[in-house]
């Protein structure tokens, strides 16, 4: 059996990529799979730092039975990559499984998503396959594997050439569609928020290609399969998410079955009780009591304490390293708080810019990704770009760079990607699109420009390799 190519499409955040990659490699049907990367180009100046450090990472995947990269020389944004790369693909090969960069998937997402393809394959009434779910009480006591809905989902998804192939991206009968009150309604079976998603893309207040193929579904009457249990999380619920952020109130339990056979609806005519209770799911005040309760979760569960004194452990007697990564933990929940509770927070950003950066010279911005125990010595002078990835359990200390280069073009160059356990000596340079390894220590006043393998110790201007350590000694 030929398995369905996988498509994935890629902008800026590296973290919730790596966790999506690693999360398919993990699948039973990786390694027997076509992965294509649909990478999007920078749509601003400052996230050309960010899309080079994905394409370096993404040059990096293995795992599967092939991977091929499209990197985009202009940028697509969402709706026109998953639309075009989805479009290429499906003439190509007839079928397609689709996840974005911030879903990670069951170890059986590939065995469930071909198997449906296969299933419902000659079936003109099924659209598409989702890989997600919500909590529905019926399906507590449901015999079957799978639902039937009628919305698509866009969290990992499948479907095929023919139905896919005739859909009206520019919405022709709009204008009709919102005269008629009882199509309208119809629409709305579905989730009382489709019509109005509609209308906010119509008015350039959204620009989803998700609810035109909903709407698209809706006018050929035909129906989603959804498994009984979620295949897919989604991550991507932070500041740079195009579509979702702040918090996920669609979480739902994860197969953890490890599965590879279902048991399909065979039969396309969805439960009335099902469509009832996942319409429910959609309205306004559902939406607001589920976010009202993961914010006051995310107040008051142990877990934000942990966060912010991640750091605290690492070196008791050094108060002031500590209080300052203490406020350095502390702006990085603040600046991912969701909106409007953002707003609010505020003030202290622009403290912690102002005392920290601009006062003390301590320059590590916010958004900066940093493993945790991490060490501060001193700390002045210290300049980290916010593309920088840094590791956990590493050493910074005072009159240090770590950031990009500018380029003979007049661009700026990828910010370095340092790993866990990575000592770094005094004023030291750590320039460019350069990755660190494992278990490295770098002597002070080095100039580093080349990438760094794990377990050495390197120094000098530019940095040279001065000994292989032992892998376990840190």
């Amino acid at each position: 059996m030929s398995y369905a190519p996988i498509v994935l499409f890629t902008y800026n955040r590296l973290s919730e990529l790596t966790f999506t990659v690693n999360a398919l490699k993990n699948n039973f049907l990786a390694s027997e799979s076509d992965l294509f990367i649909y990478s999007d180009a920078a749509k601003n100046e400052n996230d050309i730092p960010k899309i080079k450090n994905i394409r370096n990472y993404l040059h990096s995947i293995s795992g599967f039975k092939s991977v091929h990269i499209i990197e985009r020389e202009k940028n697509f944004g969402l709706a026109k990559s998953v639309i075009e790369g989805a479009s290429e693909i499906l003439n190509q090969y007839g079928n397609i499984i689709v996840l974005e960069d911030d879903i990670i998937t069951s170890p059986n997402f590939l065995c469930y998503m071909n198997s449906a393809l296969e299933f419902y394959k000659e079936d003109e009434k099924v659209f598409s396959i989702s890989g997600h779910t919500i909590p529905l009480k019926t399906l507590e006591k449901w015999g079957k594997d799978t639902y039937i809905a009628l919305r698509p989902a866009s969290w990992g998804w499948a479907t095929w050439k023919n139905q896919w192939e005739n859909i009206d991206w520019d919405l022709l009968d709009y204008d009709a569609f919102m005269q008629d009150k009882t199509k309208t309604k119809k629409f709305n079976m579905g989730g009382v928020d489709l019509t109005r998603m509609l209308r906010h893309y119509r008015e350039g207040k959204n620009n989803s290609w998700a609810i035109r193929w909903a709407y698209a579904m809706y006018k050929a009457g035909k129906y989603t399969i959804y498994p009984k249990v979620t295949k897919v999380q989604n991550i991507g619920f932070s500041n740079e998410a195009t579509h979702c952020n702040g918090v996920n109130i669609y979480e739902s339990n994860m197969d953890t079955s490890q599965s590879c056979e279902f048991d399909f609806v065979s039969e396309i005519i969805p439960n009335q009780k099902i469509v009832d209770e996942f319409r429910a799911q959609y309205t306004f005040s559902s939406k607001l009591m589920k976010k009202i309760i993961e914010i006051l979760k995310k107040i008051t569960e142990q877990t934000m304490i942990s966060y912010l004194f991640q750091d605290w452990q690492a070196k008791k007697s050094n108060i002031k390293g500590r209080l300052v990564l203490l406020h350095f933990r502390l702006a990085q929940l603040c600046r991912k708080a969701p909106k409007p509770f953002f707003y609010l927070f505020i003030p202290y950003l622009v403290f912690y810019r102002v005392v920290f950066e601009w006062i003390l010279g301590i320059e590590i911005p916010w958004n900066t990704q940093i493993g945790s125990g991490l060490k501060l010595y001193h700390g002045q002078g210290l300049v980290v770009n916010d593309h920088s990835i840094i590791g956990a359990n590493c050493i910074l200390r005072h009159n240090t760079t770590i950031g990009h280069k500018e380029l003979e073009t007049g661009e700026f160059s990828a910010s370095p990607i340092i790993g866990d356990n990575v000592d770094i000596g005094s004023n030291t340079a750590i320039i460019g699109a350069i990755t660190i390894g494992d278990n490295v220590k770098i002597g002070a006043g080095s100039v580093v420009v080349k990438n760094l393998e794990s377990n050495a110790i390197y120094a000098g201007n530019p940095a040279r390799l001065i000994k292989k350590i032992e892998g376990d000694k840190k």
